[in-house]
């Protein structure tokens, strides 16, 4: 009796734990005043619907959990990494400032909660970017996305993505990819034809 209290016990724990990660999986995709709709189910868990190993015993690190709409199979004990959760908060921090040319690696740190050269050692370790370097990674992202989807001009997709000098963008733009917006630009034209015309 009390192996079955554990146990289910163990299991509304796990129920918690995947739809409050859900809900922040929501939260970083930026579903706002939304409800969260629990996507794990105590019918999951329970001994007629579990799908993992060992149905009649006790669920073991490593097995499986069917999700509640009969979708994929998850792991019950999944890796977090962390270095994954602070990469998107950092890069979620930089898009949402992203034609602001004045959001400083300051700035970024105290939204981020935390110091300058753990930021530092944090980014060069996980990306092998500084973190100026990592910052224009990401406006350059999506200066690419703007020069293709869009019919901005250069020194319009230079304001979008926080540059308010557009030769400076061209020159961070050409260093880091081999060629100018404007070369980009027409490459993906091209590109966009020969498609189009098979």
């Amino acid at each position: 009796m009390n192996t079955q209290h554990d146990l289910k016990s163990r299991q509304a724990a796990r129920i918690i734990a995947l739809n409050t990660e859900r809900a922040a999986q929501q939260r970083n995709a930026g579903a706002r005043n939304c409800t969260v709709q629990p996507l794990y189910t105590a019918a999951a868990f329970s001994p007629n619907t579990y799908t993992g190993p060992g149905r009649d015993k006790e669920i073991a690190p490593g097995s499986s959990l069917q999700h509640a709409s009969g979708g994929p199979a998850i792991p019950l004990y999944p890796t977090y990494q962390p270095q994954n959760r602070f990469i998107a908060r950092i890069t979620e921090l930089i898009e949402a400032n992203i034609d602001d040319d004045e959001y400083t690696i300051c700035r970024l740190c105290r939204e981020a909660g935390t110091s300058r050269s753990q930021l530092h050692k944090k980014l060069k370790k996980w990306t092998g970017l500084s973190t100026s370097h990592f910052i224009h990674s990401i406006r350059l992202r999506k200066a690419k996305a703007l020069l293709v989807d869009t019919g901005l001009n250069i020194s319009e997709v230079a304001y979008e993505v926080g540059f308010k000098d557009r030769q400076y963008f061209s020159r961070v733009f050409t260093r880091a990819l081999g060629q100018s917006p404007r070369e980009f630009r027409k490459q993906r034209e091209k590109r966009s034809l020969v498609i189009a015309g098979q």
